[in-house]
């Protein structure tokens, strides 16, 4: 019997419907976008309305490089010229889209947030998919001595018992974390799932 491969995921994207673990919450938490290219075209959806408010902007609080540009989009906007980033920018400084992420760790592979995967050094490296843990263990020029006495080339050992030398001999251990208060989407072989959270 075949596994069932489970994932979890802190929000869903209302535009593609798929598990995100980051992206842009808009209006604390109505609404969710998983990727730029849905959050450009979302805020132009949403103009008239970021746009209503612009004049709330107070740029004096901000350092001089970011108070210009968001001086720039406001006036480009007054004058129908704005572009998909004015919007964002000005509709961020007015608090109603931020960015955020809610992954514990970063993989130093992919660059892609995580909340389980390999701990490396006790927290010197961080690697999300299996084969990309496999390649950087094959990477290394690693010999063990068996039990027997004899030393053993690990590049020779397939994956699986590659993955568990190594577990056995600490390079690695297995992290989860999963902040119950975040997670609140279960995707089990690819269906999306609500989870009852209490």
């Amino acid at each position: 019997m075949k596994n069932k491969e489970v994932v979890y995921w802190a929000r869903k994207c209302d535009i593609s419907g798929k598990g995100m673990n980051e992206g842009w919450c808009w209006a604390n938490g109505v609404f969710y976008t998983a990727t730029l290219e849905h959050t450009l075209a979302e805020c132009r959806k949403d103009r008239e309305h970021i746009l209503s408010y612009a004049d709330e902007c107070d740029a004096i609080e901000l350092d001089s490089i970011e108070a210009i540009k968001l001086n720039q989009a406001i006036e480009r906007a007054k004058n129908n010229k704005d572009t998909d980033r004015d919007l964002l920018l000005i509709g961020y400084h007015l608090d109603y889209l931020y960015y955020t992420k809610w992954t514990r760790w970063e993989c130093d592979i992919s660059g892609e947030g995580m909340n389980e995967g390999y701990c490396i050094n006790d927290g010197g490296m961080y690697i999300k998919y299996e084969k990309d843990m496999v390649e950087w263990l094959r990477s290394k020029d690693w010999e063990f001595e068996n039990e027997y006495g004899l030393i053993i080339n690990v590049a020779k050992l397939d994956d699986y018992d590659l993955l568990e030398w190594a577990l056995n001999d600490e390079i690695y251990h297995w992290i989860e974390w999963f902040g119950k208060e975040e997670m609140q989407y279960e995707e089990i072989d690819g269906k999306l799932i609500k989870l009852n959270l209490k």
